[in-house]
């Protein structure tokens, strides 16, 4: 008889170990992605800031590796560093539904029709910021034009989940 209430005791006691082990996991790796979500919509407010249709703004492409005088005390990239580091897309409608202004960013990953077609639905959204196709969008009504600016969250959300994957593993 007490071989058995060992056993439950020990059973509950793992039980609850893993219980615990997995709300401390879950707790961290979902403030680590809103913290990381939080920093990309700062930066992509910076951008919509300074952003004009009537001069070419680019974030221009990084200089990489980074350099090690870059880094803050702490090993943190110093501020600025991810802006450089970000694909910046937006596009500019004029209130006719015409385009003023298409910015593809540094890296030409997506032509200006793919561009230009997602900023269309995330404009048909009708909400002024969110998460598209694994874009990261905020919408700014400016006085004559409307301004959609995104960036790519693919390589954030890819870094997540091989972070737990790998977790998972070990």
């Amino acid at each position: 008889m007490f071989h058995k209430t060992r056993n439950k005791i020990t059973l509950s006691i793992l039980i609850m170990t893993a219980l615990f082990s997995l709300m401390t996991f879950s707790a961290i790796y979902f403030t680590s992605y809103r913290s990381l979500v939080n920093q990309s919509d700062e930066m992509l407010e910076k951008y919509m800031e300074n952003y004009s249709p009537y001069t070419k703004f680019s974030t221009g492409k990084p200089d990489l590796p980074v350099n090690p005088d870059d880094l803050k005390e702490d090993g943190h990239m110093a501020d600025g560093m991810l802006d450089q580091l970000s694909s910046f897309y937006s596009v500019a409608f004029n209130d006719v539904n015409g385009i003023l202004s298409v910015d593809k960013g540094w890296n030409n990953l997506h032509s200006e029709k793919e561009i230009i077609k997602l900023a269309q639905g995330m404009l048909a959204s009708d909400k002024p910021s969110g998460t598209y196709e694994h874009m990261l969008y905020r919408i700014d009504k400016r006085d004559g034009y409307t301004l959609v600016a995104f960036m790519d969250t693919l390589l954030m959300e890819e870094s997540m989940r091989t972070v737990l994957i790998s977790t998972v593993i070990v």
